[in-house]
């Protein structure tokens, strides 16, 4: 538990950046998930989180930048995720 709450504190310093399929008003074809989100951030930061670690009440479904809250427990930290269109 110690290591996730080390991840839940250096998560906060990350942004993460994702590549989705989008209209020319900036909406996806289809929603970032929560285990996608994981993925993303293991591939770009190495840390290792769950996706019940994220709180997201639905998947991300426009460009821009957002942020998500991550929580362990009573810790929480909130960390960027920038979805880009891709070309």
């Amino acid at each position: 538990e110690d290591l996730l709450l080390k991840n839940i504190a250096d998560i906060q310093k990350a942004t993460i950046t994702m590549y989705g399929k989008a209209n020319e008003k900036g909406s996806l074809f289809a929603g970032i998930h929560t285990e996608e989100l994981v993925l993303a951030i293991k591939e770009q930061t190495g840390l290792g989180l769950d996706a019940d670690h994220l709180v997201l009440d639905e998947p991300l479904k426009e460009v821009g930048e957002h942020t998500i809250m991550a929580k362990v427990g009573e810790t929480e930290a909130k960390f960027k995720v920038v979805i880009k269109a891709e070309e």
